[in-house]
């Protein structure tokens, strides 16, 4: 058993400082990345040097991650012009999901429950987590 945790990133919408911050982590690799925007989504891929590609979501749950995390849920000022699903797209997306999932975008506090009744594992939070967000 690896003491590596390999973490999918579900939306390529992510920048360069969340993953910098999850390669950080001693033990954290980035290991897959899936977005539906083919072009996007190598530009990104190719950009963090991550080779496991994905346009769809159930086929990156089987590729060897630990977790995902998925996002944004919500529209999020840092990333105009992304589709956010909303919960109902997110519980769609993970029901049956064999890993623990993690929503972000645009996220707050009282998110956290309807994060849980939509099949989230938890949530990821920056705006959301300041005073005054």
């Amino acid at each position: 058993m690896s003491d590596l945790i390999r973490v999918g990133l579900a939306g390529a919408r992510r920048g360069p400082a969340f993953v910098a911050g999850l390669r950080a982590i001693e033990g954290v690799e980035v290991a897959a990345i899936c977005d539906p925007n083919v072009e996007f989504l190598h530009q990104r891929a190719d950009r963090f040097g991550i080779t496991r590609r994905h346009t769809n979501f159930r086929e990156m749950l089987e590729d060897a991650v630990d977790f995902v995390v998925l996002g944004p849920v919500r529209a999020t000022p840092s990333h105009p012009g992304s589709v956010a699903p909303g919960w109902e797209g997110f519980a769609a997306l993970v029901r049956g999901a064999s890993l623990p999932v993690f929503a972000l975008g645009g996220m707050m506090p009282d998110d956290l429950e309807t994060a849980w009744r939509s099949g989230a594992h938890g949530i990821a939070m920056v705006r959301g987590s300041w005073s005054g967000a």
